[in-house]
């Protein structure tokens, strides 16, 4: 019989700031935007939030408009 690793339901803020690739300061500056809970004293951070504010910032990605300009200027001969 396989064994198959299982997925947790939470993470800690500090394993969703590894997830998210950022500081630990800015998972809790965005508190609101995950499903959170206490567990006892430790804050926990579902795993299904943290996937859907990726997929949301991925369709924003996808929706924003860039500008097609020349970018950047060629050099001149000296």
């Amino acid at each position: 019989m396989p064994t198959e690793k299982l997925e947790p339901f939470a993470v800690s803020p500090k394993e969703a700031a590894q997830i998210e690739n950022c500081g630990i300061t800015s998972i809790y500056g965005r508190l609101d935007e995950y499903e959170t809970y206490l567990d006892g004293a430790s804050r926990k951070i579902t795993l299904r939030s943290i996937r859907a504010r990726q997929q949301r910032k991925l369709a924003e990605g996808r929706d924003i408009k860039r500008p097609a300009g020349p970018g950047r200027p060629r050099k001149s001969a000296p």
